[in-house]
């Protein structure tokens, strides 16, 4: 089966910047094993890549390497690799949406596709027609709710909620569409396909949980040494400058904690941010990373003895929290903010705690320092649970098992 794949700036961006898109692209590597892909990336339609670095300063340009490189039928409008993109450039040089349909349409009526799979985001709708127009089943993922993400970003900036609450119904409108229209839509958590659900979408939609990358072991005593912490208790947060993301209960919970001798908190990400957010924390050595590499990140981890993820939304969700099934997989274990989305992953190999109780996470944190047993046996039931639910290979072979089926219904067969 050819599969046609529309990677947009959505995806683009975010595989320059997240480890989690980055294993999409592994996730497509292993499709490719069952069924022929052809992607087509539309970044430099919109912004060229060094738009994306000015906004994103820490762009990492070897992600980019990767996404161009990693399939033979990767057509990228900004490679010459592919045979087709000369004659292509040509015509649709500098083009806007029209033309970009028509680009894309070139490129996917050359290798006859069997049917669509893309990731949507607002406002994009291009993938209509050209589903359309080839009469071809369009199958979408979703792995977040954007319109909540947006709204949680209005939020910050002390939008009216009024102003919010249209922004919402808006997008909400463009979301109802893509589903309606699709043959298909995945989502990773039956927490938001109830959401869909409750916006009267009447569609099929099939639970595929996203993944991560299995953890490869490695000994973390040089690192440890580097940074000169081989005896200590490492409570590791993977941070991020969203605002759901909840830096401030952490930063409560830390100055709560009863005994902080013999604790090392570090932190990964933006460290012009963390700083300004930690910086009155006392009676405790804290490490700021900065933005690591993929690899680097992963190394961070393997230091962690207790792993966190503190979260506050203001609007029901239906977010997956990617970052804990990458502490899961790496058989840590973890605190976090007790949601359903958290729970319907973590189930009860964690501790939860309630949505902005610094006292709640002080407590816990406390207990898992002073309980080594506990930390190991929360680790293992997490890794397990992450093996079995939240391996790429699982992963990919759910979504074409979905590809087959929709082709054939498609097709009678």
């Amino acid at each position: 089966m050819k599969v046609g794949i529309m990677l947009s700036p959505g995806i683009v961006f975010p595989t320059l910047l997240k480890p989690q898109y980055l294993d999409y692209l592994d996730m497509l590597e292993n499709l490719s094993k069952e069924h022929q892909l052809f992607v087509i990336g539309n970044m430099t339609e919109k912004l060229p890549f060094a738009s994306a670095q000015s906004t994103y300063p820490h762009t990492n340009p070897s992600n980019l390497n990767k996404l161009v490189t990693k399939f033979s039928n990767v057509l990228l409008t900004q490679s010459n690799k592919n045979p087709l993109i000369a004659k292509l450039r040509d015509r649709y040089n500098n083009s806007g949406s029209s033309k970009l349909e028509a680009f894309c349409s070139d490129f996917f009526a050359h290798n006859d596709v069997d049917i669509f799979y893309v990731f949507p985001f607002y406002p994009e709708t291009f993938y209509f027609s050209i589903a359309k127009k080839f009469d071809k089943p369009l199958i979408c993922e979703f792995w977040e709710d954007q319109v909540v993400f947006n709204a949680e970003f209005m939020h910050a900036k002390n939008y009216d909620h009024r102003i919010i609450e249209q922004e919402m119904d808006r997008r909400y409108d463009w979301f109802k569409a893509i589903v309606n229209f699709s043959s298909s839509i995945i989502v990773p958590s039956h927490i938001f396909r109830k959401k869909i659900e409750s916006i009267r979408a009447d569609k099929k939609i099939d639970v595929i949980r996203v993944c991560a990358k299995r953890q490869i072991e490695s000994d973390s005593s040089p690192l440890r040494r580097d940074y000169g912490i081989e005896n200590l208790v490492v409570v590791y947060y993977s941070s991020s400058v969203s605002p759901w993301h909840d830096i401030d209960t952490l930063k409560s919970a830390v100055q709560k904690m009863k005994n902080k001798t013999g604790v090392v908190l570090i932190l990964t990400g933006d460290r012009r941010i963390l700083e300004e957010k930690v910086q009155s924390i006392d009676g405790i050595r804290i490490i700021l990373t900065g933005t690591l590499s993929q690899e680097e990140a992963a190394k961070h981890l393997c230091l962690a003895d207790i792993c966190v993820a503190p979260y506050r939304f203001h609007y029901s969700s239906g977010f997956f929290p990617g970052k804990i099934v990458r502490y899961m997989m790496a058989g840590k274990a973890v605190i976090a903010t007790e949601l359903d989305e958290v729970k319907e992953v973590l189930s009860d190999a964690g501790l939860l705690v309630a949505q902005c109780d610094a006292d709640g996470f002080a407590k816990s944190l406390d207990l898992l320092i002073e309980n080594r047993s506990l930390r190991h046996e929360l680790g293992r039931s997490a890794m397990k649970i992450a093996l079995e639910h939240y391996d790429w290979d699982v992963h990919s072979k759910k979504i074409g098992k979905v590809f087959d089926e929709v082709y054939s219904a498609k097709n009678n067969l």
